[in-house]
């Protein structure tokens, strides 16, 4: 029952408050001026019918006239509040109605005893939200003018207070007070509004609108267009790479940069167009085509404004941006994920920088997702959602199993099987990686003790990121562990990427030092993929080169000599290295690299990854994988 009556006078609320269109007010000054009108019109139906009532027994015409089509009028911007919803058109009811009885009021001196002055003189309270400033100046100043125009002429009521001419003196100092208080009252509330109008809704930097008038504009253009089935569209222009000015030239240069910044955007845009800055170096603006050909145009010319250098305290400042567009409705259909697509558009100003790209939902989708796995992936350790699968290793001269690749699974509710090459990327990029890389290497070493306990002379791979080397805290990890779990470190081997030294980061050095102090064996993953170079396969002083499964995947019948293949062989044997080949999928493929001396192989051709039953089964046996 409670549910029942809020939710109607919500609906009784909404009825008879309504949200106007009307950009350069407030809410503070839309609910004034929607009481204002209620004032008027409440005291009108109620004074109004009366006062014609008494004019017409009296014989006044003229008042009765005019009265009566100020109640007209009034009653019909009542009308237009509850159902038009447009506030130009209610003023222009309102302003028609006031000059109506004001005319008539002048012509008929007040009415039959005089006193229709007084009900005008108490409206002015109110005017300056009814009829807005500028009407709320002149209707003082016109009514005292056409008070002392009438007064010089005679033909009052005989029935007029106004006869006495002590009593007109009166009045017409009454009527003179309260139209300087009226005028200076109107004045002051104009400053008081403009002065917390500017304080909420315009940035004080750049002097465009701010965050919220931009939300403001768009929630009305949004209920708009759904009225009118009308689009509108939203450019973002960021200012890229904007920290080092910051940094370089100090805050009050950067802020000056923005400062111009924004008025060359303000100046570029056309009048019917709402240019604003949302936030520290993003502007916005709103505009109503949308119509691809003209935005490219408009977007184009807006970012080479904000592109172009300015020149400050002597210097040429160059400055880098990105533009993204979003339309409505053709992108979204509320504020919330119009705001979202501009963000979208941003993040993706990192592959065409400097460029005017539009949203792409599909797009949107796929970063929806990316961020709900990122979150699904935060939960994955304590859920229990990874697993360890092991993909065997054999010697290529007499087929043995020399040990197995540790590899991390990801198996999620939401998700199902995740592929390695799909979650780890985001691990690495969301700082997850070195919760992950820990719990694969503490969970490797558990099972890695135990296979040592019985007996298997092999060696056990494990894979670890750029990211867990340049962590300080990962050598105190491995010392911990082992104390808490000792192996012999000379059968466990960190597959690493030969980029890790690429940064030159001596917490890298040092924790690549250890890992060789420690006896733990490196092996350097996808060699060939990435630099290659001498001088880091020197500094890393790895024990294993492990040639990239795609170099492998050429190597056939009708491509029996890879050049690229014969070269690293050759490089790793020269320097002393073992060779593992990655994805040996094919006979021909093992021959190939026994015959040239590689060490070891690995891939589909010997054994699909096992679980730890599986492994330990096989281990238990000959260890032998192809007979």
């Amino acid at each position: 029952m409670n549910n029942f009556f809020t939710s109607l006078a919500n609906k009784a609320h909404d009825f008879f408050f309504p949200t106007f269109d009307q950009a350069e007010l407030t809410p503070l000054q839309i609910r004034a001026t929607t009481l204002a009108f209620y004032s008027i019109i409440i005291s009108s139906i109620v004074a109004a019918p009366i006062n014609i009532y008494r004019d017409f027994v009296a014989g006044n015409m003229v008042i009765v006239v005019a009265t009566t089509l100020y109640l007209v009028l009034i009653l019909l911007g009542f009308t237009l509040i509850l159902f038009k919803r447009s506030l130009d058109l209610v003023r222009l009811c309102f302003v028609m109605a006031v000059i109506s009885l004001m005319v008539g009021l002048i012509v008929d001196f007040g009415g039959t005893r005089g006193f229709g002055f007084f009900y005008f003189l108490a409206g002015y309270s109110v005017f300056y939200y009814v009829i807005g400033f500028k009407g709320a100046i002149l209707i003082p100043v016109l009514f005292f003018g056409g008070f002392l125009i009438r007064s010089r002429f005679g033909g009052l009521n005989p029935l007029s207070v106004l006869n006495d001419p002590e009593a007109r003196t009166s009045f017409l100092i009454v009527s003179g007070v309260a139209s300087v208080l009226g005028v200076f009252s109107v004045l002051y509330q104009h400053i008081v509004v403009g002065s917390l109008y500017k304080a909420a809704y315009v940035d004080e930097l750049t002097g465009l609108p701010n965050r919220r008038k931009v939300e403001q504009v768009l929630a009305q253009k949004l209920q708009k267009s759904q009225t009118h089935g009308s689009g509108f569209s939203v450019m973002g222009i960021k200012l890229t790479h904007f920290s080092r000015i910051n940094s370089c030239q100090g805050s009050r240069f950067a802020d000056e940069i923005l400062a111009r910044v924004g008025a060359r955007l303000g100046e570029l845009c056309g009048r019917d167009d709402f240019v604003a800055r949302y936030s520290g170096t993003v502007f916005l603006i709103i505009t109503d085509s949308t119509e691809l050909a003209e935005l490219v145009k408009a977007g184009n010319k807006a970012l080479a404004s904000a592109r172009e250098s300015i020149v400050l305290d002597g210097q040429a400042i160059a400055l880098e941006a990105g533009l993204t567009i979003t339309r409505f409705p053709n992108d979204c259909q509320d504020l919330e994920t119009l705001l979202s697509n501009i963000q979208t558009g941003f993040a993706r100003m990192r592959e065409q920088h400097g460029m005017v790209s539009f949203y792409d939902e599909e797009r949107h989708h796929a970063e929806m997702e990316r961020y709900s796995m990122i979150e699904e992936l935060r939960q994955a350790i304590p859920r229990g959602e990874f697993s360890l699968v092991y993909q065997p290793k054999l010697r290529l001269d007499d087929g043995m199993m020399s040990g197995a690749e540790l590899l991390i699974r990801w198996k999620n509710a939401r998700f199902g099987n995740v592929p390695p090459s799909v979650f780890i990327p985001l691990a690495e990029e969301s700082g997850l990686i070195l919760d992950i890389s820990r719990w694969v290497v503490l969970t490797g070493f558990a099972a890695i003790q135990s296979v040592q306990a019985a007996g298997a002379k092999t060696v056990h791979a494990i894979n670890l990121s750029p990211k867990d080397l340049s962590d300080p805290g990962f050598v105190v990890f491995l010392k911990e562990l082992l104390v808490a779990c000792p192996i012999n470190t000379s059968q466990v081997e960190f597959e690493i990427t030969e980029g890790v030294l690429i940064d030159g980061n001596p917490v890298t050095q040092q924790t690549l030092d250890f890992i060789r102090e420690a006896g733990f064996r490196l092996a350097l993953d996808d060699f060939g993929t990435g630099y290659s170079s001498l001088s880091y396969l020197h500094q890393l002083r790895a024990d294993n080169l492990k040639i990239d499964r795609g170099f492998i995947m050429q190597l056939s019948e009708s491509n029996p000599n890879p050049p690229v293949v014969d070269a690293i062989i050759s490089l790793a044997m020269s320097l002393g290295l073992d060779i593992t080949a990655e994805g040996v999928e094919t006979a021909f493929q093992q021959t190939y690299l026994s015959a040239r001396g590689c060490t070891f192989g690995q891939g589909y051709l010997y054994a699909m990854p096992l679980s730890q039953d599986e492994y330990v089964l096989l281990l238990k046996g000959n260890g032998r994988l192809r007979e």
